[in-house]
């Protein structure tokens, strides 16, 4: 999957932070999939969001993440994803049960901490933060050793 030039399926230490973007784009992905996935296993909780609008820029980061200034944006849908402006905004009606028309997942690189601060919103009360380590193994980074910071 190819992420504005990244490469996620042979991610190689050209570009550090290149390679951890497109690490932290897949892993937005792959919580979106899988949360779309058991959306429709238990459909008690209404119908899974259409799409997820992925944002990724400068970050004020404490204790959890507030994105202040957006670099990149992608929109995932129908598993294409794809460029889209930076100031778009998520649909968020009509909301099916728990769930927004559209997710939204916001993340930020803290170089000095080797750690990506990821948030994403499935609903008004279905959220997380999460904090991940950024590890490399010779010439491969990965994101690992993910910490939940709070959720909704």
């Amino acid at each position: 999957m190819e992420v504005r030039g990244y490469d996620t399926v042979n991610v190689r230490r050209f570009d550090v932070k290149k390679d951890i973007v497109a690490w932290a784009v897949k892993e937005c992905i792959a919580i979106y999939d899988e949360a779309v996935h058991q959306a429709t296993v238990d459909t008690i909780y209404g119908n899974a969001p259409k799409a997820m609008l992925i944002k990724y820029g400068k970050g004020n980061i404490k204790e959890f993440l507030t994105v202040t200034d957006i670099w990149d944006a992608w929109y995932y849908s129908e598993g294409n994803l794809r460029e889209t402006d930076k100031t778009r905004k998520p649909e968020r009606a009509p909301v099916s049960g728990m769930f927004y028309s559209e997710a939204l997942a916001e993340f930020a690189v803290d170089e000095e901490r080797q750690q990506v601060y990821l948030n994403y919103y499935f609903g008004p009360r279905y959220g997380r933060g999460l904090r991940y380590t950024v590890e490399e193994q010779g010439d491969l980074v990965r994101l690992c050793k993910v910490e939940h910071l709070w959720m909704s």
